[in-house]
C-alpha cells in the first residue's frame, strides 16, 4: 500500500490547509522551503489536529475491519465457490484505490484519506480471501507439507526483519 508515502503527504497537506506550514524564501536563490510547525494547535475541519490524521485513518480502518470482516469471513466460509471472486474483486479495487491516490492534491487530500481507510479494509479482505484456501490445500497435500511450507515462510519473514534491522542500523549510524 502507498500509505507509507501517502501519510507524509496527507499530514503536510492537512497542516498547510490550517496554516501550520511556514514557507520561507531564500533571498539568495529564491527557493521556497516549506516546514511544518512543531507546535500547531489548529484543527482540521474543527475536529482533529493535522498530526493525528494518520492515526485517525488507522482507527477508522480498524473499526471498518472489525465490523465487516466477520460478515465477509462467514460468507467465504459458507460459500467457498466465491473465494476467487472476492479475491479478484478486492485485488482490482486495491489497484484502483492506489491508482486514484496518485491524484492527491491540496483540494483532494481529505477524500484520499478516507480512501486510504477503505483501502485498509480491502487489503484485509484480500488477505482473508487468500488465506481461506489454506485448509483445502492442507487436506490435499497433507499437513506435513503445509508445516514445511509454513517454516519456509517463517524463515523468509525472519530474514526480511533482519534485513530491515540492518538497514535501520546503517541509516542511524
Amino acid at each position: 500500500m502507498v500509505s507509507v508515502f501517502l501519510s507524509a503527504a496527507l499530514i503536510y497537506l492537512a497542516s498547510d490547509q490550517v496554516g501550520c506550514v511556514d514557507h520561507v524564501v531564500d533571498p539568495l536563490t529564491g527557493v521556497t522551503t516549506s516546514m511544518i510547525q512543531e507546535e500547531c494547535h489548529a484543527r482540521v475541519y474543527g475536529a482533529f489536529k493535522p498530526a493525528s490524521l494518520v492515526t485517525n485513518i488507522a482507527t477508522i480502518s480498524g473499526v471498518l475491519i472489525a465490523i465487516c470482516l466477520p460478515v465477509i469471513g462467514a460468507i467465504l466460509d459458507a460459500l467457498p465457490q466465491h473465494r476467487w471472486t472476492v479475491g479478484a474483486a478486492t485485488a482490482v479495487l486495491l489497484i484502483l484505490t492506489e491508482g486514484i491516490q496518485i491524484g492527491t492534491t491540496p483540494t483532494t487530500w481529505f477524500g484520499m484519506a478516507i480512501l486510504e481507510a477503505i483501502s485498509g479494509l480491502l487489503f484485509q479482505v484480500q488477505l482473508m480471501a487468500s488465506m481461506s484456501y489454506l485448509p483445502d490445500m492442507a487436506r490435499e497435500v497433507g499437513q506435513v507439507h503445509m508445516n514445511a511450507c509454513t517454516s519456509c515462510i517463517l524463515q523468509w519473514i525472519l530474514v526480511c526483519i533482519q534485513n530491515r534491522y540492518e538497514m535501520i542500523c546503517n541509516f542511524v549510524s
